[in-house]
Parts: C-alpha cells; sequence; structure tokens
C-alpha cells in the first residue's frame, strides 16, 4: 500500500470457494494474516486475524442482519 507506513505490501489469495486470505508484509517480512470465509448458507463470516509482530490473535463471527 502506498503512503503506509504500517504495511508496504498486501497479497491476497484465494484457498477455496469461500475463503479468503491476506497477507500484510513490511520489507518482504510478513507482519500479519488475516482470514476471511462465508458460510455455506451465506449467512455470517468468520474472521481471524494474526498480528506476528506482537503475537495476537483475534476471530470473530459477522451474521447477516435478518
Amino acid at each position: 500500500m502506498e503512503d503506509d507506513p504500517g504495511h508496504t505490501m498486501v497479497s491476497a489469495k484465494l484457498l477455496d470457494a469461500r475463503t479468503v486470505e491476506l497477507a500484510s508484509k513490511r520489507n518482504g517480512k510478513i507482519v500479519s494474516i488475516s482470514r476471511l470465509s462465508v458460510d455455506p448458507d451465506g449467512n455470517s463470516i468468520h474472521a481471524t486475524f494474526e498480528n506476528r509482530e506482537s503475537g495476537r490473535k483475534t476471530a470473530f463471527d459477522l451474521e447477516k442482519q435478518k
């Protein structure tokens, strides 16, 4: 990402039909990984975030409003 001092590059990889992984890199080193997947019914998204610098992992689910 241009003009972003925190992350200089983001790569996206489609892992399967419902899952994408985003890797943020700084100076060629992966500093964080985000993974988003949609449930088969399409009503919720599961998200996980891993900060490799701090060692923190976060996960949550987003549900479609009814």
